[in-house]
């Protein structure tokens, strides 16, 4: 089902438990999952745009309880629903029954795991077509040779990025499609996961199982570019990941793995809530799955990343080695933003329900000590400083309010 120019067209993908929407406007992508009228999954193509934002240009609860009620009859099917969308009015133009994926004995979780030792993940995402599971050097689109990347034209994977021309326009991947290559296309330009496109996907007559796709929109080219990497799809979800010999580019080692993963949701996708704490609980060590810190400098300014998800302050997983909440703020500003912190103070925390006993996310407040000099890699591509108020407008990786009220709370702790 084809989007209508323009971001009135909504598509909608309606299941007995879940409701997927995707809007479309020009070369962007939005895309949100709704359960149980909570949203459990949201995605952009656009690295700079703030997914609560967008929703905000539709009544999401109003979409949502209009398919449930008023078309019913889309209940326990998986179809596509064509929406209208005027003056914040809800119609439905058309819909079809959409065919049931094929189901593959694994899952982007359980392979991810595996590998956990050897791979940093650099982006995940719901903008994918086909299982695959295969590493190799990213070519442009525009300039691959087949016999550069396997020496016989037949073995080992091709991963290419979108380029400037039509990918499929002189029927070399085609031809390797037909005989048994695998190829895997990174989108550095668009993505889709209910309403595909066309010219993305292999032509009429072309086998299609060895064929992947995923989208990278949200990263600079220039950062894939000759670099090896692992890209791993069950279908639903799909992540890139870069040896950790590549990811580390000089910075500070990484540790060997995380002490708990949370960044892909489980096998039962179950919703995933996090719930503020009392500021004077601060839980043990051992309960904390991750850490973020908002580092100030002497003048004032937020230390500031641009990364997958969008702009974010530094932090992540605790990892085995780590000691205390301080021991990994301390790692995660230095690895990610290339700061060394001077005094750091406990800020609060979140509780998850992602496992099935409580854990928790901890937010640090710190002061810079030293700036050291930042090297760019896919997975941190910039680092600004800014103030409170810049950065409550660029902030776009998870709640803006949540996160603007830690950031003054943390710039009263550490000015007062």
């Amino acid at each position: 089902m084809e989007h209508a120019a323009g971001w009135e067209t909504i598509v909608a993908e309606v299941t007995e438990d879940a409701i997927a929407i995707e809007v479309r406007w020009g070369r962007e992508v939005f895309y949100v999952e709704v359960s149980g009228g909570d949203v459990r999954y949201r995605e952009t193509t656009r690295w700079d745009r703030n997914a609560s934002y967008i929703e905000n240009l539709f009544d999401l609860g109003k979409l949502v309880q209009h398919l449930r009620t008023a078309h019913a009859s889309l209940r326990g099917r998986s179809v596509l629903a064509e929406l209208r969308f005027d003056n914040h009015q809800m119609a439905v133009v058309r819909w079809r029954q959409r065919p049931a994926a094929s189901r593959i004995p694994w899952t982007v979780e359980q392979r991810w795991s595996q590998r956990a030792a050897d791979y940093e993940k650099c982006s995940e995402t719901r903008f994918v077509w086909g299982a695959f599971d295969c590493e190799g050097v990213v070519w442009n689109s525009d300039e691959w040779n087949p016999e550069e990347p396997a020496g016989d034209g037949r073995k080992g994977p091709l991963v290419l990025l979108t380029g400037q021309h039509p990918v499929w326009a002189d029927g070399r991947l085609a031809s390797l499609l037909r005989q048994g290559r695998q190829v895997v296309l990174l989108d550095s330009e668009d993505g889709f996961r209910l309403a595909e496109r066309r010219d993305r996907l292999p032509p009429p007559g072309v086998p299609k199982h060895h064929f992947g796709y995923m989208s990278v929109a949200w990263l600079p080219p220039q950062t894939l570019l000759g670099r090896v990497v692992r890209v791993i799809s069950d279908g639903h979800q799909g992540v890139l990941l870069l040896p950790r010999a590549e990811a580390g580019d000089g910075r500070a080692p990484h540790a060997t793995h995380d002490r708990r993963r949370t960044d892909l949701l489980p096998a039962a996708r179950r919703r995933v809530t996090l719930t503020p704490v009392a500021r004077d609980v601060v839980p043990s060590f051992e309960q904390v799955t991750s850490v973020g810190v908002v580092a100030f400098t002497a003048e004032g300014k937020v230390v500031v990343t641009l990364q997958s998800r969008g702009f974010d302050i530094p932090g992540g997983h605790v990892q085995l080695g780590d000691r205390t909440l301080e021991e990994t703020a301390r790692r995660e500003a230095l690895e990610e933003a290339r700061v060394t912190l001077g005094k750091v103070e406990y800020l609060g925390a979140l509780r998850s329900n992602y496992y099935t006993v409580p854990t928790y996310i901890v937010l640090m407040a710190a002061m810079v000590d030293q700036v050291l000099p930042f090297e760019p890699t896919p997975c941190h591509r910039l680092r600004l400083f800014l103030t409170p108020e810049q950065f409550g407008s660029v902030y776009s990786a998870g709640d803006r309010e949540r996160m603007q009220k830690a950031v003054n709370q943390a710039r009263a702790l550490l000015f007062p």
